[in-house]
């Protein structure tokens, strides 16, 4: 018999290192007497890796995901006041330039979905970091507007892999009693990028220094693009060197020993001691993905992915998981369209209440008095609609705060009233994110998911009563500071209810529909608000509380599979 242990080699790329039988002794588990050569439930085994060092890295490896996408979809906002001028702009070029990285994020959401159930968690989370990163960088020095706008949408079709394919990354690496609470300290790191991101922007932008080149003036904004590309690079190496693939994806395509591997990485990692001495010697495989004899050929061919794309989706919406995939998708819709719809308008309405304010000092008025008051200016919403058509982009870059051409001349500066809303919604976020850590497991999540889209949804009624800017202010924050926390709270109750083979798909498909959403609040509110602002609360809170009774149909946790 040799006395020879072998290790694993390099289990973050997948690789597979049989190990040698005699080196691990057969010994009793504590728990319940089984022996290292019995099949063990991968609940159990990830649970037996413990909670450590590794565990750290992966929640900075998937909270730095989060902060590239960030930075991809708010950047826009301050580009916008210099980038107008390098490129001659007008309202419809700044309109497509805000909305251009949402459409590649929709156009490429179900492929990434697609790519992380077949090909793997990691392997997509890094080539889609990198390549967003590379094109970032490249629009940097752009010289003209199509080849600006060109590179925006490939970031925004590279980002949205990242955006959803982390959450089921990270699931995969928990035990079930610490799974919601990992996702939900992944929502905190985007509320720290709300906040941090306009600070950024602040220092860079406002810089004065400009650089002649060849084909055009390279300006501070550049830069500001080229510091936004690197959390995406970072975050690569970080995956790269540091992070393996996902176990449980592993055992769904029968690799079962490179599944082990990593478990054992995980546990050397935890606890420092060897890699031999972890207990576990066999998974217990539940389900085994359905084997395509074909597959590598169906690969080569555009028809082939495609098909491929259509058997992995089919069974979304095909029993047992059709009615889960509907309420996933329907609830995402909601909770976007009512966050960012409401986002695009709120800078609109505090300029209005303060406009209302100069004109009659001293007499309080509702949102809705104030808007209708100065109805002669109500031409100004649609202008804000067309420049500021984008998911956050309105509450960083408010109509009104834009620096527009004067005499020939651009100022790049972001105003200080930019920077402090944005820190107070940044901020509440951040509250109501860090306090969903401490309650999702006293609570639990369906419990969080429907409290929180009530509670916001009241709040959105409640500012058609609001007679301040301070009130709109608060109720604002309660409002999207919840609604802000309900879509990682939602993806957390997706990764739970869906089967490893099918949850990136799932994740990515409702956050599409979200997307979509987005897009659809933005025009159907740009219009109530011009003919009716009343309708535009109700609708915003009726939706919300909408999702919140739609929430009581999600499963309970105590039917939920463990997969």
């Amino acid at each position: 018999m040799s006395e020879k242990t072998q290790v694993p080699l390099d289990i973050r790329n997948g690789d597979k290192a049989p190990l040698h039988e005699e080196s691990f002794p057969l010994k009793e588990f504590e728990n319940g007497g089984k022996t290292e050569s019995s099949e063990v439930n991968f609940e159990e085994a990830v649970a037996l890796t413990g909670q450590g060092k590794f565990h750290y890295v992966l929640q900075l490896g998937c909270g730095m995901c989060l902060i590239s996408m960030s930075a991809e979809i708010l950047n826009t906002a301050y580009l916008l006041p210099s980038a107008e001028c390098d490129f001659n702009m007008t309202s419809s070029d700044k309109g497509m330039l805000s909305a251009v990285c949402y459409i590649g994020m929709i156009v490429s959401s179900h492929l990434w979905g697609f790519m992380a159930d077949t090909r793997g968690r990691r392997h997509t989370l890094v080539w889609t970091l990198l390549l967003d990163g590379f094109c970032a960088l490249a629009s940097s020095f752009s010289h003209a507007y199509w080849l600006f706008i060109l590179l925006r949408f490939f970031n925004g079709f590279f980002i949205c892999g990242p955006s959803a394919v982390v959450y089921a990354y990270m699931g995969e690496f928990h035990a079930a009693a610490t799974r919601s609470r990992a996702i939900m300290w992944g929502a905190v790191f985007i509320s720290g990028a709300i906040i941090a991101l306009p600070g950024v922007a602040w220092v860079i932008i406002s810089q004065p220094w400009s650089v002649e080149l060849p084909l055009y003036t390279y300006h501070s904004w550049r830069v500001f693009v080229v510091v936004c590309s690197l959390p995406s690079f970072i975050t690569a190496l970080l995956f790269l060197f540091w992070l393996p693939e996902s176990p449980k994806f592993l055992l769904s395509q029968n690799r079962e020993e490179e599944a082990l591997d990593v478990l054992r990485y995980m546990y050397a990692m935890n606890t420092g001691q060897q890699p031999q001495h972890y207990k576990v010697k066999s998974l217990k495989i539940e389900l085994r993905l359905e084997e395509d004899t074909n597959y590598k050929h169906n690969l080569r061919s555009l028809t082939g992915i495609l098909r491929l794309m259509w058997s992995q989706t089919k069974p979304l919406f095909l029993p047992p998981h059709l009615i889960n995939t509907l309420l996933g998708c329907s609830l995402m819709f909601g909770i976007f369209a009512s966050f960012n719809g409401f986002l695009l308008w709120l800078p609109e309405m505090f300029n209005r209440l303060a406009d209302y304010a100069d004109i009659h000092p001293g007499v309080s008025a509702t949102v809705c008095e104030a808007i209708s008051t100065l109805a002669g200016n109500i031409t100004t919403h649609t202008e804000a609609f067309e420049s500021n058509m984008t998911v956050i982009n309105v509450s960083l870059s408010p109509p009104g705060t834009e620096s527009l051409p004067l005499n020939g001349t651009c100022s790049s500066e972001v105003a200080s009233t930019v920077f402090m809303k944005s820190l107070i919604i940044g901020g509440s976020s951040a509250i109501a994110n860090i306090a969903c850590v401490f309650l999702i497991t006293r609570m639990g999540k369906k419990n969080i998911l429907v409290t929180c889209m009530i509670v916001s949804g009241l709040s959105g009624v409640a500012l058609l009563f609001a007679q301040s800017a301070t009130g709109v202010l608060i109720l604002s924050s309660i409002l999207e500071g919840l609604t802000l926390t309900s879509p990682t709270v939602l993806n957390s109750i997706l990764v739970d209810i869906f089967p490893t083979h099918l949850r990136a798909m799932a994740v990515c498909m409702s956050m599409l529909m979200g997307r979509v959403g987005t897009v659809v609040s933005s025009i159907i509110l740009g219009i109530l608000l011009e003919v009716n602002c009343i309708l535009v609360f109700i609708a915003l809170g009726g939706v919300l509380i909408g999702c919140g009774v739609l929430g009581f149909f999600l499963p309970s946790p105590w039917r939920w599979r463990i997969r």
